[in-house]
């Protein structure tokens, strides 16, 4: 038989066989820059200028579901599920890991490192000491790159002889990403069966001079969700552009689970409160009571006889 007409041959000649492993899909929002280098390439968001000199996956990923403010509600919603699943998958593993070792007989024989201090700890309680020092290091709001200083390791080492602290850049994006994650698919599932929301914002200025706006929904049993903190210091805030902003929040979560959008009585984001009302009829424009209870206060100190009463104080 000849070598063109040898199937077995065809097969293994196919000039559209790529070598080397699939890319992960996460690669198609995103565009491969500069050489290849150690069989990896850079990569930059399609939607926004992030870049990457090497693309590693995980953090694409958690790029797009909670960096990206570009991205389509669809892929974020999707690559949210991707990272939080991802570190529940490893934890299921790690489980099913230990099962065996907890299923052994009463009188097997006893390992001598029960009786002296190991080098080695379990995959699954390394795992649960990782995620202890990351809830320790993220909330108490201490710099990751004191995790890998000497004498904090020298500490967790007169603790517990096997175990590794993770390193600093696996705190600030896998564990951090990870947790964060967990947080916004559970607050979005919740937002989506829950009506009668009021959506609020307000505005401050931080010590760096950056125009920050915030905005935060609340429940019928008084739960407030933080939606999000964005930069608006490139923009004018008139407005049309409020109203656009809230739009965006309103669309993402649903119109229909709110009932009413509630600011302080600046000119601008009580028209742009308006214009939510003109476009959803059933969403009520709100003035912020505190706000304006502040305001009559501040009023009411301004008379004679209010001057004279905090005088006599």
């Amino acid at each position: 038989m000849s070598e063109s007409k040898n199937p077995i041959s065809f097969i293994l000649k196919k000039p559209n066989a790529k070598p080397g492993r699939k890319p992960k899909e996460v690669w198609n929002f995103f565009t491969a820059i500069g050489e290849k280098k150690e069989g990896h390439r850079g990569c930059k968001c399609k939607y926004c200028p992030w870049s990457q000199t090497r693309g590693e996956p995980s953090s694409m990923e958690a790029h797009l579901a909670l960096s990206c403010h570009k991205t389509p509600q669809d892929v974020k919603e999707k690559f949210l599920l991707i990272v939080k699943t991802r570190g529940e998958s490893q934890t299921l593993q790690l489980e099913a890991a230990e099962i065996p070792s907890k299923k052994r007989k009463a009188g097997h024989q006893q390992l001598i490192t029960k009786y002296g201090e190991s080098n080695t700890i379990e995959p699954i309680k390394k795992q649960i000491c990782d995620c202890t020092v990351a809830k320790f290091f993220i909330c108490c709001r201490i710099s990751f790159r004191l995790v890998e200083h000497p004498f904090f390791i020298d500490m967790v080492k007169s603790l517990c002889l096997g175990y590794d602290p993770p390193r600093a850049n696996t705190l600030s994006q896998d564990f951090l990403y990870e947790e964060l994650a967990n947080i916004v698919v559970d607050q979005h599932l919740e937002l989506k069966r829950t009506t009668n929301l009021t959506l609020g914002f307000d505005s401050w200025t931080s010590p760096l001079g950056q125009s920050l706006y915030a905005f935060v929904i609340m429940t019928p049993d008084r739960k407030e969700i933080i939606h999000c903190i964005k930069n608006l210091s490139a923009n004018s805030h008139t407005a049309n552009f409020l109203a656009d902003q809230l739009n965006e929040v309103i669309t993402e979560v649903g119109a229909e689970n709110f009932a009413a959008v509630v600011s302080d009585h600046a000119s601008a984001c009580a028209a742009a409160k308006k214009r939510i009302a003109e476009r959803y009829k059933h969403i009520l424009p709100i003035r912020c009571i505190a706000h304006h209870v502040n305001l009559i206060s501040t009023d009411i100190c301004k008379t004679t006889f209010a001057k004279d009463v905090i005088s006599k104080c």
